[in-house]
C-alpha cells in the first residue's frame, strides 16, 4: 500500500525534530473511526496540527502539507487562536523548511 505524501513528509519531519536538543514533539491524530459496535467515534480537535510540542521552552504546532497543500478553514482558525495565545505555528512542507523556522526562533 502506498503512503500518503503528507505522511512521508510528516515522518521525515518527526525524525529530524525529535533529535534536536531541548525538544519534545509528538504526533497528534484527529479524525473519526467506527467502534466495534458500529458507532462513529471522533477524536482530536478539528483543525489541530499534525505535530505539537515544545522547543527551547516555546510551544510549537506544525501542520504538515505538500508543496501545494493549503490549510482548511478549521486549521486557519486553530492556527489563529494558537498564535494569539503565544504559540509558534509552522506549515511544514519539508524538513529543511521546518528546521529553518525552528532555528530562526
Amino acid at each position: 500500500m502506498r503512503q500518503n505524501p503528507e505522511t512521508i513528509i510528516m515522518n521525515d519531519i518527526l525524525v529530524a525534530i525529535t533529535a534536536l536538543p531541548c525538544a519534545f514533539f509528538e504526533r497528534c491524530n484527529t479524525g473519526a473511526a467506527r467502534g466495534s459496535n458500529g458507532r462513529l467515534i471522533r477524536f482530536g480537535t478539528p483543525g489541530s496540527p499534525d505535530i505539537r510540542g515544545t522547543y527551547r521552552g516555546r510551544s510549537i504546532a506544525i501542520e504538515v502539507k505538500t508543496a501545494r497543500g493549503r490549510l482548511s478553514k478549521e486549521q486557519e482558525r486553530w492556527r489563529d487562536s494558537f498564535v494569539e495565545a503565544g504559540g509558534i505555528y509552522i506549515v511544514g512542507r519539508d524538513v529543511p523548511g521546518v528546521m529553518a523556522e525552528l532555528e530562526g526562533m
